[in-house]
């Protein structure tokens, strides 16, 4: 008798952070949910040395599996894991967040009232004493509400927490490994002009464990205006993308004095400043660098024909 397939695939990208991946996995042992109505895949991006051991140390707890390839970047990686997914639903999940008990609960139950969703759970800062986390937990936190309240225009969410129907992920041909960030936003823009609903479900939670420092957070965020860029040059006109008014930014700035109190939503608005400017120079140098740059929505599921 042929195996039953899971409800859901859970792919995870990772690149040398094995530390966070064991907690991931650990994270999903835990939870409250059927064990044979899910798999793990763990797509390896070309971590040095290799996570053999430790995803093997998770067999008999979790049926999970890894495939591990040369270095592109998240968006083939996870392309790559979800070419090997059995499950009627991905759900995809960064290596260093750990989900909530009831996690995959909460999108089983948002896939029985609509089958055919692209569904965006909520990311929770599990390092609320890391400033620089905290202020990019906060823009995120942000961008969901601002994104919540149109009544036009497109919906975009992250892959940190994110679910589909396979066959649809499927239809579209993954995400745009062409992109190194803003993948996520790109998918959800074309998933919306194919005419796919999408909702957002603040109860399906992880607690996204993401340390920066002055460094790294400020590379991170320039790194986005880069991706923001070649994401908007890749659109083309088809995709209804919405430029945003001055207001937005200014409230942007204004979000994290709104959160708490006491001196610290000062350094946390700051930090968002910083973060915007980064942005800016990370567009400005993806213009200096690639001012001709072309539409390329390939995957490796379509370049290998493995879906």
């Amino acid at each position: 008798m042929a195996a039953r397939e899971p409800l859901f695939s859970v792919v995870i990208p990772t690149y040398a952070r094995p530390q966070a991946l064991a907690a991931c996995l650990s994270g999903l042992f835990a939870m409250d949910f059927p064990r044979e109505q899910f798999e793990v895949i763990v797509a390896d991006d070309g971590s040095p040395p290799g996570l053999e051991a430790l995803v093997k140390g998770f067999h008999g707890r979790l049926t999970v599996s890894l495939f591990t390839d040369a270095n592109a970047g998240p968006a083939a990686a996870r392309n790559r894991g979800a070419a090997h997914a059995s499950g009627r639903y991905l759900a995809f999940l960064d290596d260093d967040c750990v989900p909530d008990r009831g996690w995959l609960n909460e999108l089983a139950n948002c896939f029985k009232w609509g089958p055919e969703h692209l569904i965006a759970g909520r990311s929770v800062n599990a390092l609320p004493t890391n400033p620089y986390s905290t202020a990019t937990q906060l823009i995120v936190s942000y961008v969901h509400e601002h994104s919540a309240e149109r009544r036009h225009g497109h919906r975009l969410f992250n892959t940190t927490n994110m679910a589909m129907p396979k066959r649809l992920f499927q239809k579209l041909g993954g995400f745009n490994t062409g992109l190194r960030t803003s993948e996520d936003y790109d998918f959800c823009s074309r998933w919306q002009n194919a005419g796919y609903p999408v909702a957002y479900a603040p109860a399906a939670i992880v607690h996204h464990a993401h340390e920066l420092g002055f460094t790294t957070f400020c590379r991170q965020h320039y790194r986005y205006g880069r991706g923001l860029l070649r994401y908007r040059l890749n659109a083309g006109k088809d995709r209804q993308l919405r430029r945003e008014r001055l207001s937005f930014y200014v409230n942007l700035l204004r979000f994290p004095l709104t959160q708490g109190r006491g001196a610290r939503r000062w350094l946390h608005a700051a930090l968002v400043g910083v973060s915007q400017a980064a942005i800016v120079t990370g567009i400005v140098r993806e213009l200096v660098t690639s001012p001709g740059l072309k539409s390329s929505n390939s995957s490796p599921m379509q370049e290998r024909g493995r879906l």
